[in-house]
């Protein structure tokens, strides 16, 4: 019987090409991935990697519209930021400050002082 610490829950933050591509790869290299949510503001986008997540880990991701809502969540351990490129320094502090692992896609900030804030 496996216990929690031998799965990864994610929460993908930003549904688009690039942040299902991500997620993808992770669930293809490794079983012990599960995506406990989706998040994007725009409610039509992010549809298709639902339903293929439902089917490769027997239940649907819930889908969000406010990633901190998944950052609160005790049981995601990580976010992966695939949003537009201005949204990647505060998806990456919020959830940092929520206690998660974070992977973000390039550029990881936009200003110095941002970048400052997220380490």
């Amino acid at each position: 019987m496996k216990g929690a610490n031998d799965k990864v829950v994610l929460a993908l933050v930003g549904a688009g090409g690039r942040g299902s591509a991500l997620i993808y790869s992770m669930m293809n290299c490794d079983p012990n991935v599960e995506v406990k949510y989706i998040c994007d503001i725009d409610a039509t986008r992010g549809g298709r990697i639902v339903d293929d997540l439902n089917k490769l880990q027997g239940y649907a991701p819930q889908k969000l519209s406010d990633m901190r809502a998944a950052f609160d969540d005790k049981d995601v351990h990580a976010a992966v930021i695939a949003t537009p490129d201005h949204w990647h320094a505060l998806s990456t502090i919020w959830a940092c400050r929520a206690g998660k692992d974070v992977l973000v896609e390039k550029p990881i900030c936009l200003t110095n002082d941002e970048g400052r804030e997220m380490i």
